[in-house]
């Protein structure tokens, strides 16, 4: 039995588990593979899960290697920087219209336009938006744990008032830990 028929037999994850050792083999496997780490392949498998989610969803936008397609993609070929925000604010203000009168109908694809828009805009300037969105989400748990943690955790029988004034406590305090992180690694070069 040669070892593709041997991992043909195992189960999906032993599989997996055993392809990833021979691409990453120092003997047998290849160079790239070898150099890569969890951190360095979050950018690739976020590109292949969209690219999955784009075949699965008809008409939709996606991102691939930095470049727009979809069917929206000749309103941003040519655009300045500057036009992109115009279509910001234009797309911003289709949304509140929509939610003052109510109208929900048109409102889902109104909010996707703005991301949209602001996702073109980050590509514009050389940002990755998942990155950015990732951190945001990371420092919202962050304080959202602060705000329970300070309040016991039923943060219901609180007031709006106590809730904004613990997020604020929250938000100073995690970037003066921030901060103190940032000196330390600098100061002891970790």
């Amino acid at each position: 039995m040669n070892i593709e028929e041997s991992i043909r037999s195992i189960n999906p994850i032993s599989r997996l588990i055993s392809l990833v050792s021979k691409l990453r083999s120092p003997i047998e496997g290849c160079a790239w593979n070898i150099k890569q780490s969890h951190t360095s392949l979050v950018p690739y498998l976020l590109e292949e899960a969209h690219e999955v989610a784009d075949a699965m969803l008809p008409n939709s936008n996606c991102w691939c290697n930095g470049n727009l397609k979809g069917n929206r993609c000749s309103e941003f070929e040519c655009e300045t920087f500057e036009k992109m925000w115009e279509k910001v604010d234009e797309e911003l203000t289709g949304l509140k219209g929509n939610l003052r009168k109510k109208d929900f109908s048109n409102t889902q694809e109104e909010l996707g336009n703005i991301i949209f828009t602001l996702i073109n805009i980050a590509h514009w300037c050389k940002l990755n938006p998942e990155e950015g969105l990732a951190r945001k989400n990371q420092r919202f748990l962050d304080r959202f744990s602060y705000v329970e943690s300070k309040l016991e955790g039923d943060i219901s029988k609180y007031s709006l008032n106590t809730l904004r004034e613990t997020w604020k406590a929250a938000k100073k305090i995690l970037v003066f830990n921030q901060e103190i992180l940032q000196i330390n690694k600098y100061k002891f070069n970790i």
